[in-house]
């Protein structure tokens, strides 16, 4: 047992920057964030699961893209393209049973309509 194992704190810094192409009826978005979690009482391990001395810190990065595209001859009619690419890591080697360090991509397109 260990007491606060689901205590942590966590701190995110991040920046928006947008373009809106009017002539062309196109919005461009990027974003980065950038995260801290760390653990207060929760432990790293070693590759084997050895409970180490020092508490658990995972450090999140991501960056998307957004591109929107509003059709001029069908009000309230958008499409939007997105894509996001995550990283995460942490100073713990053990990861069979949670998974703190790791790389995801995702992507969405999509029509919407506004009435």
């Amino acid at each position: 047992y260990i007491a606060n194992f689901y205590d942590y704190a966590q701190h995110s810094v991040g920046t928006l920057w947008n373009a809106q192409l009017r002539p062309l009826w196109i919005s461009l978005n990027l974003a980065y964030n950038y995260e801290m979690r760390g653990h207060r009482e929760r432990l790293t391990q070693d590759a084997h699961g050895q409970y180490q001395q020092s508490a658990l810190v995972q450090n999140t990065h991501a960056v998307s893209f957004e591109v929107s595209y509003r059709i001029p001859y069908l009000a309230g009619l958008n499409t939007t393209w997105a894509l996001q690419w995550r990283n995460a890591d942490s100073n713990t080697l053990y990861q069979k049973t949670y998974r703190y360090d790791y790389q995801t991509m995702t992507y969405f397109g999509g029509i919407s309509y506004e009435f």
